[in-house]
């Protein structure tokens, strides 16, 4: 396929949808559980099971540290962690615009590839539709996750069970420290994080995307080693403004 842009020919269902899947999505998302067909046939462990959806419309679509391909998938990975479940299977429906450039098209799926395997998790399954000109932003992407709730999990929607639960897989992972942030002014999420043992290091500015503009964040560490004085210092290094608050 040479196009350069994106037609509603290739959201028609026909043989330009073909080559658009094979050059873009199965080169970027290929895995053994990757199907064209009208499910994804998949093995699970007994036990319970997370499942959860978002929808992702940014606009501009790339932003500094990433695009809407990356964040779609960290936000369904976020919301199966955050219910105490390992993430496994994700699927993804784009909605594009007709005259969307095509190169930037796979930069977006490549962003959501790399972001999935560093997650650990397959993306499976998938749909593509073009609309016209002017009717959506770019792009628009649909991200449906499923994952398996750990053991010792409660999933009755607080969030402190949750975050112990993977703080005991984190753990059983053998990793020396567990970090965590939230926005100044979403104190709760402090409180989420300090009912689990995690403690308060330090604060710092950063440019939210995509959005881009600055939000005081505040650094939780837990360390899981028994040396109670390390710190993780990456954002307070990256960050011209830092600071400690008492709390």
């Amino acid at each position: 396929m040479t196009d350069k842009f994106v037609t509603l020919a290739h959201g028609a269902g026909g043989k330009q949808t073909s080559e658009l899947i094979d050059r873009v999505f199965k080169e970027h998302f290929a895995n053994p559980d990757l199907t064209a067909d009208d499910a994804a046939v998949l093995s699970m462990e007994k036990g319970k099971i997370a499942f959860t959806t978002d929808g992702f419309i940014v606009s501009p679509y790339e932003f500094a540290g990433g695009n809407i391909g990356k964040l779609s998938i960290c936000g369904t990975v976020n919301d199966l962690s955050c219910m105490g479940a390992k993430p496994l299977y994700l699927s993804c429906a784009f909605v594009i615009e007709e005259g969307f450039p095509m190169d930037k098209l796979e930069e977006i799926a490549a962003a959501m590839a790399k972001t999935a395997k560093e997650a650990g998790v397959e993306i499976c399954a998938g749909d593509t539709k073009v609309a016209g000109k002017g009717q959506v932003d770019g792009v628009f992407i649909t991200t449906t996750g499923i994952g398996r709730i750990m053991d010792n999990a409660n999933t009755s929607g607080k969030l402190a069970k949750a975050g112990e639960a993977v703080i005991e897989q984190v753990r059983k992972d053998g990793l020396p420290y567990i970090t965590a942030t939230h926005d100044r002014d979403n104190p709760r999420s402090g409180n989420v994080m300090r009912k689990v043992g995690m403690v308060y290091r330090y604060s710092y500015e950063e440019l939210w995307q995509p959005k881009n503009f600055p939000v005081i964040f505040r650094m939780y560490q837990l360390n899981l080693n028994g040396d109670k004085d390390f710190v993780y210092r990456k954002y307070w290094d990256e960050s011209d403004k830092h600071f400690i608050e008492e709390l």
